[in-house]
């Protein structure tokens, strides 16, 4: 591996990078803190050096957020569009931490 040349993320790309995170997270069903792992951060080192994960918080609020976000807009564009109508189905729980979380479906 030390042949390969590696090379900072661009705005777009730390962007797209932080969003593959949150669906790896979410689709593997890991906890939040995985991304703190030690294991964890040492994979990406040897992957690129130049990446640095975000933090389990980071990952958590910020990142989330804005994906939550993100996928309020399309819904809502998606729901502009259809004439015929859907469906929505809410789901809301409390975490460990007492945070409110919605689901939808």
């Amino acid at each position: 591996m030390e042949s390969f040349i590696t090379r900072s993320l661009s705005s777009a790309d730390k962007i797209k990078f932080h969003m593959h995170l949150l669906q790896v997270t979410i689709s593997c069903g890991f906890s939040l803190s995985w991304i703190n792992n030690p294991e964890v951060i040492e994979l990406f080192k040897f992957l690129n050096l130049q990446i640095k994960l975000p933090d389990r918080k980071t990952l958590s609020n910020e990142i989330l957020d804005e994906a939550v976000k993100e996928f309020d807009i399309k819904m809502l564009e998606k729901l502009v569009i259809d004439r015929v109508g859907i469906t929505l189905f809410f789901d809301g729980w409390t975490n460990v931490c007492e945070q409110e979380l919605m689901g939808t479906v």
